[in-house]
């Protein structure tokens, strides 16, 4: 069933549920993250955005017992909860709250850095990766992974309702454009060895693309700032239900995963 209420996007309205959903979605993609990183035993590594620590958690395995791992997220519930998945852990974790645009540590502190599905939320993507770059070391690496909200892609007809309605959900997101700008940040601060890499991520269930897309939200909210009529929505959501139903539904955005290193 296609959702239609609710006030806020899925990740505001359940953000530990949601980033376990989307976890699951981009399982592989993560573990090329891990891969772009080139951890080793020992190391001190950061996951800015950590969210409820999954991945932090995994880090922690590479970095093994002289290692350290930060995980750092805005959200004081996020933290909560990477604490308490993490009570019976050995390994060498650390879940801190903070702002990755004015990161609370030291100068060069990290051997490692990654944030992912983080700067599609920043209002200032530039002092966030200046930040990141601070707090790596010389010889350091750093990873950002996000989504490009104008890759999205809902197949429902018409298409012109479907393109408007997706353009205004495109303006939803502090940094709608995240995905396609990082490998220009990453050149715009002056790293090295620069690479980037892209994968289209396919949901085939409705229900599951209105959560993770947030689509919910969307389809109510053009209503009430004239992007459509209630009569176009009902008819839109109708043909979305019928296609599911039929399974013929299929959606789709694409992610991007630059990597860098800083050699001063």
């Amino acid at each position: 069933m296609v959702p239609t209420d609710g006030a806020q996007i899925a990740y505001e309205r359940d953000g530990v549920n949601y980033l376990d959903r989307v976890a699951a979605l981009f399982g592989a993609y993560k573990r090329r993250s891990v891969e772009f990183l080139k951890p080793f035993d020992g190391m001190h590594l950061l996951d800015a955005g950590c969210g409820a620590g999954d991945d932090a958690r995994a880090l922690a395995e590479l970095a093994g017992p002289t290692g350290k791992v930060t995980g750092l997220d805005v959200s004081s519930e996020m933290i909560a909860v990477a604490k308490q998945r993490a009570r019976n852990s050995v390994l060498p974790l650390n879940f801190i709250q903070g702002d990755i645009c004015h990161i609370n540590e030291d100068d060069a502190a990290f051997d490692r850095v990654r944030a992912d599905r983080v700067f599609q939320h920043l209002h200032e993507p530039e002092q966030a990766m200046r930040e990141l770059c601070r707090v790596t070391r010389p010889g350091g690496w750093i990873v950002v992974m996000d989504v490009d909200w104008s890759t999205l892609l809902v197949d429902a007809k018409p298409v012109e309702l479907t393109q408007r309605i997706l353009g205004y959900h495109f303006t939803r997101h502090a940094n709608g454009a995240a995905g396609r700008s990082l490998y220009g940040l990453f050149k715009g601060v002056g790293l090295s060895d620069v690479e980037v890499v892209s994968e289209t991520f396919l949901v085939t269930d409705a229900g599951l693309a209105f959560f993770l897309w947030g689509l919910d939200v969307t389809a109510r909210d053009v209503v009430d700032r004239d992007v459509a009529t209630r009569s176009e929505i009902d008819s839109w959501m109708a043909h979305i239900k019928a296609r599911d139903q039929a399974g013929a539904f299929l959606s789709a955005i694409t992610g991007f995963a630059v990597r860098a290193k800083k050699t001063t």
